[in-house]
Parts: C-alpha cells; structure tokens; sequence
C-alpha cells in the first residue's frame, strides 16, 4: 500500500503493512498506518512473491522501482543472501533486446572492483529478466539524505570520488552507467560505496546497441532529474561524459538538499537541463567552498565538451578539494585566479611575521624606553643584513621562479592516470582505444604533454602493426593448411577482431565453403552435366545428391556410381562453386596453382588476396606444402 506521512507529506510504498501498525517516516515522524494516511490500498509490491526465479529461492521483497522489483532470494550453491531485479517487460520489447542485455550483464559480471555493486547471474525467464547482484544492506545516498536534510561537503566529495573511483574501472570494460544517482549509490556495513545498476547500462562502441537497433527503453533509460542534455536526445551515443553530467547533478543535491532543477513533467526538466542555468551551490550553501562550486558547475556544463574530459580529470579535482589543494584542472584554464591563488597562499606564509607584528604593536608601550632604542637598532641591523643577503644571491634563483615552468610531477601524474586507464586494454592487444586514450587526450597539461602522448601513441601504432602482421602471418600459415577452424581459433584467441577485423572476412568465406559447395550441387539433383576433373578432364555426369564434403553422381558413358569431392574439380569448375567472391577466388586459385606445383603463379594469385596477400605468398614462395594444403582443403570439405 501507499500512505502519506502527516508531517512532512511523504507518500511511501510499503509492502504488506496491517491497518493500526505504527511506522516511522524518514523526517523521523512516527504515526499510525490508517484511513488518512492510506493513499492506496492496494498496490503492486502487496502481490504474492515467487517462490523461485531462475535457481533462486526468494525469501523477501527488498523494492520496487521505475523499471521493475528487487527481491531478496538465497544463492543455491553458496547459501548466501542475493539481490534479483526483475526487470518489467516493457523494458524487453524483444528477444534480440534480451539478448543485448545478457550480453552487457556478461560483460558487467568481469568487472571486480570495490566500488561497484557484483553481479553474479542473469537470465530472462516467462518472458521476463532478471539480474542476480551482491545484496547491499546499509542505504542508499539517497536515504542518507533524506535523513540528514544535506551532508557535510566533506563527504558528499568522499562518496563521489568513490564513484569515480569504480566507473574508472568499468570505463575499462567500455561501460557507461547512464543512471548516476543518490538512489543508486549504496553503501555496505563497512560503509563502503557501492554503485548500483551497472548492469542496466550501455556498452561503449557496441555497434549491436547503435541508434536503429537499439530498443526504445535502453534509449530512454536514465533519470530526467539527473540525465545530461544530450542523453535525452540519443543516450545510445553517451559516453562518460554523460555520467560526469550526472555526478554534478548528485553532488549539487548533497550538499545542499536540492536538485538543480525540478518539475514534475519530465519534458520540462529535460528542458530545464537543456537550456536554464543552475543556481549557483554557493547562494543555497553560502559555507560551500568555492572550488567545490567550480566543480559542481563544470560538471553540469551543457556542452559535454565544456566538463571534464574524463572521469580521470574529475577524480584529480575531487582529491585535490579534499586534501586543500589547487584544482588541477585549473592551473592552466585560469592564470588570473592562479595568480590570486599563488597571492593568498604567499599571505597565509606570512601570517606568522603578521603575528608578530601584531604582537610587537601592543606591547610596545611596556617596553622601557632605553630597551626601545636596543630594539629597534636590532630590528634594523637584521632588516640591512636580509637585504644584503638577497642582493647577493645568485641571479638564476629568481629568474627560475619566474618562468613558472609547469610541474613536471602534474605532467607526470597526467601521464600515470592515462597509463592506467590504457593497461586494461594491453592484455587483449586493443591498441585502438590505447592511441586514442593519449593522442585525443584534451584535459590539464595537455599541450606540456603532447609530444610525450604523441609519441607513446606512436610507439603503440608501432606495435599494433607488428602484432597485427604477425597475428597475418601466423593466419596466413593455418590457411595453406586448410585448418580454416584452427584459423578462425587463433583469430579470436589472438584479438583479431581488434588487431586485423578485415582477416575475418576471408575466413569466414572458407568456413562457409563447404555449405556452398553442397547447396550449388543440391540445386542441381537430377541434371546431367558436363564437368571438368582435374584427372578425368571433361565427363558427363548425372547428379545424384550431395553432403559438405562428397558429390554422388552416375556417369552417363559407362552407367558408373562416382564419388567427387571439391579438390577433384578443375580451377574452372571450382570457381563456379565459390561465385562472384573475389578474395576467396583468389584464394582458392593460389591453392589450385600451388597443388600443381606452380609456385610462382600461385603466389602471383595469392598476393591479389586483401590482407592476407603478401604473407601468403612469401610463405608459398619460401616452399609451402602443396600436399599439406590439399589435404587440409578436403578434410575441411
């Protein structure tokens, strides 16, 4: 049912709930559960539970939510206590959707981090799916601040840093979460932060999840109290910017109470955050630090290209604020405030003079009049002698402090942070998005490091390129083997998808010969046919039938039973089969030529083959096995 707190006007769904019961609201008002504060009667979480989903057994309700329950169950192996959402099928319009998905919960499952809330199962069931989730007990942020009114800024950037701290982590996986929120921020008994739903998020460059493919309500899914203004135009070409967006929204409502924005039409707030500015945190909070302010607005930029450049770049201001530092992504953005900044910190090292100055002022009168004179012959003696000494130092000292040479340990921090988030993309060879990392790099310093990120993205291309042709060469070697299956392996095991993805091309093609081969003479049962052999030159046959790997016909000149396989057939005959296909054409005459032991045509065949032309063709020519290869075109035929 649904009741409505008398004192603060809250209405909260509660599951199961008797008529006379004393509850407590969050604004710790407790009142009496009856006909005035029931809204509903009747609502959805009051319906029975299952008893099982998947190979769960449930044994409570935990909530309900825009997209669907969560409920309480027992792992059936490890007898721990899980979390399953259900997710209602309006948010599944299709199997494909489903499957998408599953594919996106897979790959959440992989990521192990602190921070973010574990998967361990998923699986959709009577039409509807479900994700099985390490069960968090201690609240969400959200019910933190429903408690607390606002949370000391303090800690409002601890949680937040947090969060950066995992979708670091899953951005390696290529995710953005697209739901950042206060409610989906959880925290364990050791009050460690744990993001939530990660599992509902989006794959970053999943051409499956593109803007036609992808279903309406992944399109949609986010918060419109929280979404950036390009997420509700097309969140399927978010990136992390999107959730950066999000993180200022969360920050701006815990620490001051509030959200930025507010409506109850999600057109207007999607409006709202669109084209209206925030009011500044600072004129709610007036305590609010002021780089707090800057990095709450800078997050909340309506042009992505105006945040944070990554969530990296965040994270470093965020620890900056907490240990009272200069944000880093200010030092070269705003050289006035810089200087201002340099102007105060040089006021607070003085204060200790000012205090003795000030000390000096109001006992001066005590002094004796003679101890003046002694004094102040002192104070001026010391006051020459300073001045000699600086007039005397070496000239480089402060020519030095004056060409305010950048802090080659900010560079090297830069740097650090760019290594780490490209050593997830290292062990699976995905140089790609390595080269991008240091070559599109826009954040702080990034003129200063430019040749050192240019060069390393080089040095990455340089090794891209090697392993790519050695991954060709090792390809091109199964390939004159026939060992087309060990070829596609090797591919897959060896990133190819990511190293070489147009190598795929051909292997497929030959993976898929045998199929060709019997559909071209099953589409021919019953005619009689003048065929080219290798052997037998040209023969009259009647088709008979035909499997992947063998032809059965009758010769029409002696009444005969004959077997023939695709290696039996003349070049010609052979091309018939494979049609208009030009890479596998060409492949395919190498082999013929190489089998007839004409080496040097073979190769001048196999080097018209894209990609894989001049490793072929090096290969045959320092004396690849003709034998070898015919054998392992009929085995794979």
């Amino acid at each position: 049912m649904k009741i409505q707190c008398p004192n603060c006007k809250k209405i909260t769904e509660l599951e199961h709930v008797d008529h006379g019961s004393q509850v407590e609201c969050v604004c710790s008002f407790v009142f009496t559960v009856d006909e005035k504060t029931i809204t509903e009667e009747f609502t959805e979480v009051d319906s029975k539970l299952p008893e099982q989903i998947g190979q769960y057994k449930v044994t409570g309700f935990i909530g309900f939510g825009g997209m669907g329950k969560v409920y309480l169950a027992e792992h059936p192996n490890l007898g721990i206590p899980v979390a399953i959402k259900t997710l209602r099928i309006e948010y599944m319009t299709d199997q494909a959707s489903c499957e998408r998905f599953v594919q996106s919960a897979k790959i959440c499952a992989r990521i192990t981090h602190p921070n973010i809330v574990r998967i361990y199962d998923c699986g959709y069931e009577n039409g509807n799916v479900y994700l099985v989730m390490e069960y968090i007990t201690n609240g969400s942020a959200l019910t933190l601040l429903e408690q607390e009114g606002k949370l000391d800024p303090e800690y409002a950037v601890f949680i937040m840093l947090e969060v950066c701290s995992g979708l670091m982590e899953a951005e390696k996986f290529g995710i953005v979460h697209r739901d950042i929120k206060p409610e989906n921020i959880m925290f364990d008994q050791e009050g460690t932060v744990k993001i939530l739903d990660l599992g509902l998020s989006k794959i970053i460059g999943d051409d499956r999840l593109g803007k036609e493919s992808i279903t309406a309500s992944l399109t949609a899914l986010g918060t419109p109290l929280y979404m950036a203004p390009e997420q509700a135009v097309d969140a399927s070409n978010c990136d992390s910017r999107a959730d950066i967006y999000s993180i200022g929204v969360s920050l701006y409502q815990l620490c001051t109470g509030k959200v930025p924005f507010d409506s109850d039409d999600p057109h207007e707030l999607r409006r709202m955050h669109a084209l209206e500015k925030p009011v500044p945190p600072r004129q709610l909070v007036p305590s609010l630090r002021p780089d707090l302010e800057t990095i709450i607005l800078r997050c909340m930029e309506k042009k992505r290209e105006d945040r944070y450049a990554s969530i990296t770049e965040l994270a470093l201001d965020l620890e900056a604020y907490l240990k009272n530092r200069v944000l880093p992504s200010t030092i070269r953005q705003n050289p006035l405030e810089q200087q201002k900044i340099q102007v105060k910190k040089r006021r607070t090292e003085g204060s200790f003079l000012r205090r003795l100055h000030y000390l000096w002022v109001a006992n001066y009168r005590q002094i004796p009049r003679p101890m003046r004179r002694l004094l102040l012959a002192g104070l001026i003696a010391a006051v020459l002698l300073s001045a000699a000494v600086i007039l005397l130092m070496p000239a480089s000292g402060p020519a030095v402090q004056a060409r305010r040479e950048p802090d080659p340990l900010t560079a090297e921090k830069i740097l650090a942070g760019l290594a780490r988030q490209a050593a997830v993309y290292l062990p699976d060879q995905d140089y790609g998005p390595v080269m991008d990392l240091y070559r599109n790099y826009s954040g702080s310093l990034a003129d200063e490091t430019r040749a050192v990120r240019l060069q390393i993205a080089d040095g990455y291309q340089l090794t891209q390129r090697l392993s790519a042709s050695d991954l060709v060469a090792s390809l091109a070697e199964l390939l004159l083997q026939g060992s087309y299956e060990q070829a596609m392996e090797l591919f897959e095991k060896r990133n190819g998808p990511n190293l070489c993805p147009q190598c795929r091309v051909l292997i497929q093609d030959l993976l898929g010969l045998p199929r060709q081969f019997q559909s071209y003479w099953q589409e021919r049962r019953g005619l009689e046919l003048t065929i080219s052999f290798i052997r037998y030159g040209r023969i009259l046959l009647k088709i008979n039938d035909a499997d992947q790997s063998e032809v059965y016909a009758v010769r029409m000149d002696n009444r005969r039973q004959m077997r023939f396989k695709f290696s039996d057939l003349a070049l010609e005959e052979q091309l018939k089969i494979i049609g208009k296909s030009g890479s596998l054409r060409d492949f395919q005459t190498g082999i013929f030529l190489q089998q007839q032991g004409k080496t040097e045509e073979a190769a001048a065949a196999f080097e018209k083959v894209p990609v894989f032309g001049p490793a072929l063709a090096r290969q045959v020519r320092s004396g690849g096995d003709p034998q070898a290869s015919d054998r392992g075109s009929d085995r794979s035929r």
